[in-house]
This record gives C-alpha cells, structure tokens and sequence, in this order.
C-alpha cells in the first residue's frame, strides 16, 4: 500500500510537496487508518460504476460515510480512467498509477504512485466533508464542482452538482506563496477525485455483495530494508455489474468471536427489501431516513467495539479485490 510508504518516509522528503504540517499529520494518523485497497479487477468495476451510475453516486452521496473515523482507500486509477471510459489528461498520457486517500476526521489527503517514481508522493490538492451554507458566488461553486467531479460534472443535473458541492469542498495542501503557481496540469490530475472517494465507500457499504478473507500481518525484504506489513482483510466484490449494483442498495452483518472494531453502517427496520428505494432524511434526527414509497427505516449505526476481548483482538485493513481474483 501507499500507506506503508507513507509511515515510512521522513518528513524531509515532503518538504518540497506539501506543508510541514500537513506531512506530520499524514505520518501521525497512517497507522490509525482502516484500509482499503482495490485491485485491478476492482478499480475497473469502480469506474464502470462511475460511469453507469452517476446519479445513484450523487443522490446517495450522504450516504458514501467513512466506515472508521481514519478511513484509506486505494485504487488503481488507471483501471478507474479505463472503467469510466475517459482519459483523463488527453489522449496518449498516462494517469498515476496508483491514488490513496487518507481520510481522518472527513479531511481527505491523496497519496499518488506515478509511472516514473515507485512509492507514495503526497498529492498538492485533496477535499474535505463539510456541510455549510451553499456557495454564494456561481463562479466559484462551477469551478468546485467540475474539479470535484471531473467528467462526471456532465453526466448529472444541475441539483445533483449542487448536492456535491454543497458536502464537499477542494483542499490545497502545499505551501500558500506556491497556490497560484499550480500549473493547471496539477489541478487536472486531481479533477475527479472526489466523486470516485464518494463511489468507492457506496461501494463498500453493500455488505450482501462483500466478502472478507482476513491476512496476518508480515515483514519482508523491501528496497534493501526489512519492513513490516500491516494484517489487512482482502475484500471479495461479488458483483458483476452496474445493474447488479443499482440492485444491492440493501446491507447485510456480520459476526467475529475475538474483539474488533465496527466501522459504522446503516441498518434498516420495517418496510420491504426489494423496493426500490427513495430515501428522505428526518430533519428532526441525524443519521436517519424513510422510504418514502415502502416505510422502510434507515439509520447510521456508529463506529463501535464488538466481540469478546478475551479471545484476541482483530486489527484490520482492507483489500477490495473481486469474484474473479480469488
């Protein structure tokens, strides 16, 4: 993972990238993440889901939360860009390898591989989750949205761009006297992200159609250097395709006997599974919604502890794989 280079790298080597302050935090909170990586087989059904189900993405978005309160998630943005079906940066070039995103406390960081340099650079832009008062300023709130959603700022309506940039807003992390210096090919490299963040955790949410395969933990030889690996879960999409996504809008559980953490997802009461859903939230409650054409309730259970600790204690991340590369 990204991540593991990230813990790893002095803070010296990000001087030239991103602010001082902002590098500590990424090493500080690295080992606190709860992770999740999609392989290749994973990132191109992500991005067949961007490109299929942009409006599922953009009026669930309220439900694309963070499972733990420092969430990572990576892709393979290549096969991302290939599953949406748009190159990214024009005809011929080639995107980053690899992009992580580093969330704690809805502040969202990326980590780039790029195809010349192996290992983690820190991106200069990233976003956060924020709900606050709609921009004022039409301009600003265009230029937000098409940097947050990239192509996909096409593929929606007006309302749904607005429900965007209405949760998030564009971060920049390098030093301030360098802000007006970001050449546009920087700023073109991260347009998009956010909307393929908000997917991916949609996508983590369908627990009916995940399966998990715990890992241990293990060192190994790595650029001449003995390194640990933190023990991560190996997460089986068994969904073959956007139509079966539109479908599984429902969550399952789960159960483990040693103690673990519980990242927070919803639960639902009364109405009937198969309806297809149209959710209104409760403006009197937090976290909870109605089916509006079944009655059906659904509410944020939060991040919890579970188990019995006497047994052991279960430590995870998570790796998004699918049916096919087991």
């Amino acid at each position: 993972m990204l991540l593991d280079d990230v813990k790893e790298l002095p803070i010296s080597k990000w001087g030239q990238l991103i602010r001082p302050d902002v590098a500590k935090l990424l090493k500080s909170v690295a080992l606190q993440a709860r992770c999740y990586v999609f392989d290749l087989d994973a990132s191109f059904k992500l991005g067949q889901f961007i490109r299929s189900c942009p409006d599922i993405i953009a009026d669930q978005l309220e439900f694309a939360i963070d499972p733990y309160p420092t969430t990572y998630l990576e892709v393979e943005i290549d096969a991302v860009i290939d599953g949406i079906g748009r190159a990214p940066t024009g005809a011929g070039k080639k995107s980053d390898w690899k992009v992580g995103f580093l969330s704690h406390k809805e502040v969202v960081n990326t980590l780039v591989c790029n195809h010349d340099f192996v290992g983690a650079l820190a991106g200069v832009y990233g976003f956060a989750r924020v709900l606050r008062e709609p921009f004022q300023d039409d301009d600003m709130r265009l230029r937000q949205a098409v940097h947050l959603l990239g192509s996909t700022f096409n593929d929606i309506s007006d309302k749904q761009v607005k429900n965007f940039t209405d949760q998030f807003v564009t971060m920049y992390y390098g030093e301030k006297a360098m802000e007006q210096m970001a050449s546009d090919e920087i700023m073109e490299g991260h347009m998009g992200e956010a909307r393929i963040y908000a997917a991916a955790l949609l996508l983590l949410h369908q627990k009916k159609a995940i399966a998990l395969t715990e890992k241990p933990a293990y060192r190994t030889m790595y650029r001449g250097k003995s390194r640990p690996f933190m023990a991560h879960n190996v997460v089986t999409i068994t969904l073959d395709s956007p139509v079966q996504i539109r479908k599984a809008m429902s969550l399952g559980s789960g159960e483990t006997r040693r103690a673990h953490e519980v990242p927070a997802h919803y639960a639902h009461r009364h109405g009937t599974r198969n309806c297809e859903h149209t959710w209104q939230k409760r403006e009197a409650e937090e976290n909870h919604w109605d089916c509006t054409k079944c009655g059906r309730f659904r509410y944020m259970r939060r991040h919890h502890m579970r188990g019995d600790a006497s047994k052991g204690f279960v430590k995870k991340s998570y790796n998004v794989t699918t049916e096919d590369a087991k």
